[in-house]
């Protein structure tokens, strides 16, 4: 892969399918219209993102260095210099606010809000305790907000909530597994890894899980009348939750995005959930 591409992080545009939530729950699908809004508004956040991960690295080029997995990143391992890094930071931001500021005004501000966010996490709100977990899982909450704009669909505060819940826990996830995997010798390449410890994170999980499933039960009673098949997903999410803990304890899953594409089982929950949502909305 070319160092240059690869520092956009192509992996990590997955979490831009949030964007689209709106536009499926709303069923408007297919109407060809919102339909290429929403491809637009994906393709805006991607740009928008990349921009962030570049600056994150150019931020974070040094302490990168002495990680053992992120010192091949290509800033980090000076396969692409500061100035090329700063030229693409540019680039991919300027066009990202044009082709958001073409879908609507309001997709726009939701996108500024987003970058705004994003830059001040980047820069220094990482290293704040807590803070930085709360800001990852708000990134998706713009990237939702943002979906509704663009497909001109209402955000039920039922999904804010849910997704919300279910991303903080992943972040939380995230920062558990990274405390597991590194050596403690390396530890303070992520200065905020030094105030958490997996005890505390598993305390805070504990908390946060029953919240959110007990959220998505009450969610599919209220949307039962418009989508009956939907009650139905109430064991495939019991399940995901409880795979998804005993991957966390037993092996080193869930510190990179990409593990979610590695176990069938979370996979195929996440299919058959996504056929009953399907059925039950009409598509």
């Amino acid at each position: 892969m070319s160092p240059y591409f690869k520092l956009l992080r192509p992996h990590q545009w997955l979490k831009n399918i949030f964007v689209l939530i709106p536009m499926i729950f709303g069923r408007v699908f297919w109407n060809p219209e919102v339909f290429w809004n929403s491809i637009l508004a994906v393709l805006s956040f991607i740009l928008i993102s990349s921009s962030v991960y570049v600056l994150n690295d150019l931020v974070d080029a040094e302490s990168d260095r002495k990680h053992p997995v992120k010192k091949k990143r290509p800033i980090a391992a000076k396969q692409v210099s500061e100035e090329e890094a700063i030229g693409m930071w540019v680039v991919l931001l300027l066009s990202g606010f044009a082709l958001s500021y073409s879908i609507s005004i309001e997709f726009f501000i939701v996108v500024l809000g987003y970058i705004a966010m994003t830059m001040a996490y980047s820069i220094f709100l990482k290293r704040v305790i807590f803070l930085d977990i709360l800001l990852i899982a708000l990134g998706f909450v713009f990237r939702v907000l943002g979906g509704g704009m663009a497909a001109g669909v209402v955000v039920t505060d039922w999904m804010i909530v849910l997704v919300f819940l279910f991303t903080l826990f992943l972040a939380l996830s995230k920062r558990r597994q990274e405390l597991k995997n590194l050596k403690r010798k390396v530890k303070k390449t992520r200065e905020v890894l030094n105030l958490y410890t997996i005890e505390l994170i598993d305390q805070i999980s504990a908390i946060i899980v029953p919240i959110a499933i007990t959220s998505y039960i009450f969610y599919t009673f209220d949307k039962r009348p418009d989508n009956p098949y939907f009650i139905l997903t109430i064991p495939i999410i019991l399940y995901s939750f409880f795979q998804y803990l005993y991957l966390l304890k037993s092996s080193s899953f869930g510190e990179s995005s990409k593990d979610y594409l590695t176990d069938w089982k979370l996979i195929f929950a996440g299919a058959l959930w996504f056929m009953l949502v399907m059925v039950g909305l009409g598509m």
